[in-house]
C-alpha cells in the first residue's frame, strides 16, 4: 500500500492543512541547544511531508519526522529546563525523537505562531505514525517474519512495486546489513547532502522506507531477526547476500516528469500589500500607511488562489475554492454574521461546500463566482436583488434573475452599480442609473440584471465599473473572425464623459456603449477603470490611458486631460500582462513578473517608499527578487500575488535588507522582532517589546521595518506626555530628551554636593598642603564638570545620527505632502480661473442676446400697429375726423425746426410706404392724426425707433401749429394740427379744422 492510499484514510480538518502549507512556507524560530543560548534558524518542511529542514550557519540539517515519538507543548525537556524562559511557556514546543534519547526544543515569534506550527506537525507526525501501523499489519499478514525480512523477499517486493531503480549509495545506506550500524541519532539527522526533500524519497513512494530502515522503530524488526531461530553464521550470510543484491541493482535517475508534477502541484504563494492598509493587517489599526510592499503574514497559511481589493476591505480565494474577508465590516460587505471589523482573514461561513473561483470588491458590496457559474453577492449591492439591498449574509442570484440557466463567466463592482458577464457572453448591469452607466439608454434605476441590449449580438470578454462610468472589451463579429486564438475586442465605454474619462472626442455622458473611436485599429485584451481614469491594456503588451491628468495617472508626463495616451517610458520596450487601477493610481505587471506604478502616492500605494505622485511608470524594486503573478488595486492600495521565496541557504550569507553579503567587514546581526539576517546599517535601531528578544522589556536590536511596527504597536498604549505624540519618531525624540534632562539634572546636583563638600576644606597633597599655582576655582571646576558629563559620547552620537536620520526622513515626507498640496492649489486656481472666463464669456453673449430681443420685441410690436392701422384704412377709404390736440405750453406763435438721425433700414420702409402716392390725403390724414398722440417733439414714433426724415412745426395762425414732414422722395406730409387752449375749445378747433382743412393742404402742397 503506497503512502498516498495510506494517507487518504486519515481525513485532515482544513485548519490542519493550513498549519502544513504554513510550515511548508517556512519561519525564523529560536532553537534552544545544549550549551549556550538560544540561535536563531529558519525552519520549514519539506514538501513531501517528511524531514524538518533549518539552517545552522552555512550547513543543512534535516529531521525525519517518522523517527519523533510525539511532540509536546511548553518547556518541561532537560534543554528548556537549563535555559527557563517562564514568560515564553506558551510559544515553546518539544519534538522528541530517536526512542526519547534526544529532542528538538525551538521557540515561535507568539503563541499564534506556536499553535500553527503545533498543530502541523502534530497532524504530519499523526500521519507517519499510521503509515507504520498499516505497513506493518500488512507485513503481518503475509506470512512469517523471517520470510518477510529476507532480502530475497524484500527485492521480490520492491520488484512487485516497481521500486527497484535506486542508485547503489541510496540502497547501500538503506540496506539491512550492507552497512555498518550508526548512532540512532545519525539516522534520524541528516546533514542535508546525503538525502533532501527533492531527491529520492520526494518521488519513491514510501513503501520502500518502510522495507528499509529508514526510522528507530525499525529496530525492532531488526532485533526481531537477530533473536529467532536463525544463528550467527545465518545471519551473516543474509548480511553477505543482501548487500551483494543492491549492489548489483542498476541505478537508472527516476523519470523527470513525476518531479516536475510534484513542483508544480506545491506551488506556494505569498501575498504582498502596500498603501492604506490600516486594518487590513494584524495590528495596523489607526497606523501609518506602508510606503513599500510587505508580506501579509496573516495569509500565509492560505493557498492563495486570487484576491481583490475595496476601498477599505479585501477579499481572497484559495486554491480549495474557499472565501476569506477581513477589513472594515461595515454593510455587511465581509460575509459574516455581525457588523464587525477584523484585521485578519476569516472565513465566509455561509459559503460551506461551495467551490469559488473569484472574488470581486468595492466600496460596499462583494461578490463570487463559483467554478459552475453561480452568483453569491454580500453588502450594499446597489439594487433590491432577494429581500434588501443591505445584508450581512450571502445570497445567491437566482437563475430566473438572469433570464433562464446562463453561467455567470465574470462580476464587475463599482461603487453603485454592477455589471455581470455570462459564459455566453452577455453583459447584464443593474443598480444605479445616474449618468447612464447602466448603459440601458436612460438614467433610470434598475433593482435587477438586466441585459444590455445594445451589445446583445457581440460577445463581452472584459467589464470593468468605475464610480460613474464603465468599459468593456467587445469581441464584435470581425473579430471572431480573424482573432480565433486569443479573445480581445474593442473597447466600449459608457457614463459620465467628463476629462474625457470616455476617451471620445466630446466629453458629453453616453448612455449605451459606444466604440472608442480613436483606438478602433487596436485589439484589447483587458480594461479597468478609475474614479477619472480608464486604463486598456492590448493583446500587443501595451497600456492605453484616457480621462484627467491630476496626479499624472495617465502615465505621461506631457498627457493632457481629454486625451488618449500610450503608456511608454520604461515599459516602452515590455510586454504588459495585467493591469490594474486604483482611484487614481494604476499598476502594471510585465511578462517578467517586474511591477510598474504611477500616479497618486499619497497613502503610498506606489509601493516606492514615498508619498511623491509619479507621472510616469516606476519599478517597484521591492519586488525585484520576487515573481509576481497577478496584482490588485483598492480605492489607495496595491497588492501583489507572488511565488513564495523558499528559505535557503543564500538568505544565510547576505543582508536580507540591502542585500550586501556578509564578510570580515560586514558582520550578520539577527533581528530580535523577525528573526531574518541583516547587515548593521540595517539593524542599528533598538526597541522594546520583539517578539523574540530574551528580555522584552529592555531595548533589542531590530531591522527598519519592525522598528517602525513596533512604535506603532506602542503608540496608542502609552499615556501622559507619549500621548501628545502623533508618530513613533516624535515619540522617541520625546523619550531621549527626558532622559537626556534627568542624566544633566543628576550631574548638576553631583556638582552642586561636591562644591558644598569642598567650600570649608583646603586642597592638600597628602600632608601638604597644595601650592596657589594649582588651586583651582569651584566655578571653573563644575564648568569643566557639566562639560565633560554633557560631552556625547558614542551612543550619544549614534542615537543622535538615528534622531536625524528619522527627522530628515519626516521632512522629506511633510515636504512631499506641501508639494502635492501646492500642485492641488495652482489645479484649483487654474479651474477657478477657467470658470471665471467662461462666464464673463457667457454674460457678453447674454447681453448681446438680450439687446438683440429687446430690438426685435420692439420691431414686431412697431409691424403690428402698422398692420392694424393698415386695416383701418382698408375699413374706412373716407377721411375721417380729426381730433384736435392741444398743447399747453404753446402760448406764442414761434417756428420750431426739429430734426431726426437716420435709423433701421425697416423704419425707412414704413415711412416710405406711408408718403407713397397711392395712399389718398384722407388716408394721410387720419394716418397722421391718429399717430399724433404718441409722436414727442423728439420725432419719436410708436415702435420707439426714429424715422428716416426731418420734421418741421410751423404757425397757422395764433394758436394753430402744423407739423409736417419731408420725405426723402421731396414731397411734404401732415403729420399733426395742435391748438392752443387759451384760444380754442374743443368744439371751436374742430369747427376750425372742418373750415380750413382745404386750405392747409393747399399751402403745404399737401394734396399730391
Amino acid at each position: 500500500m503506497g503512502e498516498q492510499q495510506i494517507s487518504a484514510t486519515v481525513p485532515r480538518d482544513r485548519t490542519d492543512e493550513q498549519a502544513i502549507l504554513a510550515l511548508k512556507k517556512g519561519a525564523q524560530l529560536l532553537k534552544c541547544r545544549r550549551r549556550g543560548n538560544p540561535k536563531f534558524c529558519p525552519f520549514k518542511l519539506s514538501m513531501d511531508e517528511k524531514y524538518l529542514i533549518w539552517y545552522s550557519g552555512q550547513e543543512e540539517r534535516q529531521l525525519r519526522l517518522s523517527s519523533v515519538i510525539t511532540i509536546v507543548r511548553g518547556q518541561i525537556t532537560h534543554n528548556f529546563q537549563k535555559q527557563a524562559q517562564p514568560d515564553r511557556k506558551e510559544q515553546s514546543f518539544s519534538l522528541i525523537y530517536a526512542n526519547g534519547e534526544h529532542t528538538l526544543d525551538l521557540i515561535c515569534k507568539d503563541k499564534a505562531q506556536a499553535d500553527s506550527w503545533f498543530k502541523g506537525l502534530r497532524a504530519v507526525i499523526t500521519k507517519h505514525h499510521n503509515i507504520r501501523t498499516s505497513t506493518s499489519l500488512h507485513r503481518s499478514s503475509r506470512g512469517a517474519q523471517s520470510c518477510i525480512s529476507s532480502p530475497a523477499g524484500f527485492m521480490r517486493r520492491k520488484q512487485n512495486l516497481g521500486l527497484l531503480e535506486e542508485t547503489p549509495d541510496f540502497t547501500q545506506i538503506r540496506s539491512l546489513c550492507g552497512s555498518p550500524s550508526t548512532l540512532l541519532e545519525e539516522r534520524c539527522l541528516s546533514n542535508g547532502l546525503s538525502c533532501s526533500s527533492d531527491s529520492f524519497y520526494s518521488v519513491e513512494s514510501s513503501a520502500s522506507e518502510a522495507f528499509g530502515p529508514v526510522s528507530p522503530y525499525y529496530e525492532s524488526d531488526y532485533n526481531n531477526i537477530r533473536n529467532s531461530d536463525c544463528d550467527d553464521r545465518t545471519v551473516s550470510e543474509l548480511c553477505r547476500h543482501s548487500s551483494q543484491r543492491f549492489l548489483a541493482s542498476p541505478p537508472p535517475l527516476p523519470p523527470p516528469i513525476t518531479t516536475q508534477q510534484i513542483t508544480r502541484s506545491n506551488v506556494l504563494k505569498d501575498i504582498m500589500i502596500w498603501g492604506a492598509t490600516s486594518g487590513l493587517i494584524e495590528g495596523s489599526k489607526n497606523q501609518n500607511d506602508s510606503l513599500s510592499p510587505q508580506l501579509l503574514e496573516s495569509a500565509t497559511m492560505f493557498d492563495v488562489q486570487s484576491v481583490s481589493l475595496g476601498a477599505k476591505h479585501a477579499a481572497l480565494v484559495t486554491r480549495q475554492g474557499e472565501v476569506f474577508c477581513w477589513g472594515n465590516g461595515e454593510s455587511g460587505k465581509l460575509g459574516l454574521k455581525v457588523n464587525i471589523d477584523i484585521d485578519h482573514p476569516k472565513r465566509v461561513e455561509s459559503l460551506e461546500g461551495v467551490l469559488v473561483g473569484s472574488v470581486a470588491c468595492s466600496d460596499h458590496q462583494t461578490s463570487a463566482v463559483t467554478e459552475s457559474g453561480e452568483l453569491y453577492l454580500w453588502g450594499i449591492d446597489g439594487g433590491n436583488i432577494g429581500e434588501s439591498g443591505r445584508q450581512f449574509l450571502t445570497r445567491k442570484v437566482s437563475d430566473d434573475v438572469l433570464g433562464g440557466s446562463l453561467s455567470v463567466c465574470s462580476v464587475a463592482c463599482g461603487a453603485w452599480h454592477t455589471a455581470i458577464v455570462a459564459s455566453s457572453g452577455q453583459l447584464f448591469t443593474y443598480g444605479s442609473g445616474t449618468f447612464g452607466v447602466l448603459g440601458h439608454g436612460s438614467l433610470e434605476n434598475v433593482s435587477k440584471p438586466k441585459e444590455v441590449e445594445s451589445l446583445k449580438r457581440m460577445k463581452v470578454i472584459s467589464v470593468s465599473c468605475g464610480p460613474w462610468h464603465t468599459a468593456a472589451v467587445v469581441e464584435t463579429g470581425i473579430d471572431r473572425r480573424y482573432h480565433n486564438a486569443r479573445s480581445s475586442g474593442k473597447l466600449f465605454t459608457w457614463g459620465d464623459g467628463d476629462k474625457g474619462r470616455l476617451g471620445h472626442v466630446d466629453s458629453k455622458r453616453k448612455l449605451v456603449p459606444t466604440c472608442v473611436t480613436e483606438l478602433v485599429d487596436h485589439d484589447f485584451v483587458k480594461v479597468s477603470c478609475g474614479w477619472t481614469l480608464t486604463v486598456a491594456l492590448s493583446v500587443r503588451g501595451s497600456v492605453y490611458t484616457m480621462g484627467s491628468s491630476i496626479h499624472g495617472q495617465l502615465g505621461c508626463p506631457r498627457a493632457k486631460d481629454k486625451s488618449i495616451n500610450a503608456v511608454l517610458g520604461d515599459l516602452g520596450r515590455q510586454f504588459v500582462k495585467d493591469v490594474a487601477s486604483g482611484s487614481h493610481h494604476v499598476a502594471v505587471l510585465t511578462s517578467f513578473g517586474n511591477v510598474y506604478s504611477w500616479g497618486k502616492g499619497l497613502n503610498g500605494q506606489l509601493g516606492l517608499g514615498d508619498v511623491r505622485d509619479r507621472n510616469a511608470p516606476v519599478l517597484v524594486e521591492s519586488l525585484s527578487d520576487r515573481v509576481v503573478e497577478s496584482i490588485a488595486c483598492g480605492l489607495s492600495l496595491t497588492c501583489a500575488i507572488s511565488l513564495h521565496k523558499e528559505i535557503s541557504l543564500n538568505d544565510q550569507t547576505s543582508c536580507s535588507s540591502c542585500k550586501s553579503v556578509f564578510g570580515f567587514t560586514r558582520k550578520k546581526h539577527n533581528c530580535y522582532n523577525c528573526g531574518l539576517l541583516f547587515c548593521n546599517a540595517c539593524s542599528c535601531k533598538k526597541a522594546v517589546n520583539a517578539a523574540l528578544a530574551p528580555n522584552k522589556s529592555k531595548l533589542s536590536r531590530v531591522c527598519d521595518s519592525c522598528f517602525d511596527h513596533l512604535w506603532r504597536m506602542t503608540e496608542f498604549s502609552r499615556g501622559g506626555k507619549m500621548e501628545k505624540c502623533h508618530t513613533p519618531r516624535m515619540q522617541m525624540m520625546v523619550a531621549r530628551r527626558v532622559s537626556e534632562e534627568l542624566i544633566e539634572s543628576e550631574s548638576e546636583t553631583q556638582l552642586q554636593s561636591l562644591s558644598q563638600a569642598n567650600a570649608n576644606e583646603q586642597p592638600r597633597w597628602g600632608q601638604v598642603s597644595v601650592p596657589p599655582l594649582f588651586h583651582f576655582d569651584n566655578v571653573s571646576l563644575s564648568l569643566n564638570l557639566s562639560v565633560s558629563s554633557r560631552r556625547p559620547s558614542s551612543t550619544k552620537i549614534s542615537t543622535s545620527s538615528e534622531s536625524n536620520k528619522l527627522l530628515i526622513e519626516e521632512i522629506e515626507r511633510l515636504k512631499g505632502e506641501i508639494r502635492n498640496l501646492r500642485k492641488q492649489c495652482e489645479i484649483g486656481n487654474e479651474k477657478i480661473e477657467e470658470c471665471q472666463r467662461e462666464l464673463e464669456r457667457t454674460s457678453e453673449v447674454a447681453k448681446e442676446e438680450a439687446e438683440k430681443s429687446k430690438a426685435a420685441k420692439e420691431i414686431i410690436k412697431a409691424m403690428a400697429s402698422k398692420l392694424q392701422t393698415n386695416k383701418e384704412k382698408q375699413s374706412n377709404p373716407k377721411t375721417s375726423q380729426v381730433s384736435p390736440i392741444f398743447d399747453d405750453s404753446v402760448s406764442s406763435p414761434y417756428l420750431t425746426p426739429i430734426t431726426t438721425t437716420c435709423l433701421e433700414s425697416k423704419s425707412k420702409e414704413v415711412v416710405e410706404k406711408c408718403g407713397t402716392k397711392s395712399l389718398s390725403r384722407e388716408s394721410n390724414i387720419r394716418l397722421l392724426v391718429d399717430a399724433s398722440p404718441a409722436i414727442s417733439r423728439t420725432g419719436q414714433l410708436l415702435n420707439g425707433t426714429q424715422e428716416s426724415t426731418s420734421e418741421q412745426v410751423e404757425q397757422f395762425e395764433p394758436g394753430v401749429y402744423i407739423t409736417f414732414t419731408a420725405l426723402p422722395c421731396g414731397q411734404k406730409t401732415l403729420k399733426r394740427v395742435r391748438f392752443s387752449r387759451k384760444r380754442f375749445s374743443e368744439k371751436e378747433a374742430q369747427k376750425w379744422w372742418e373750415e380750413k382743412q382745404v386750405l392747409v393742404y393747399k399751402k403745404y402742397d399737401a394734396e399730391t
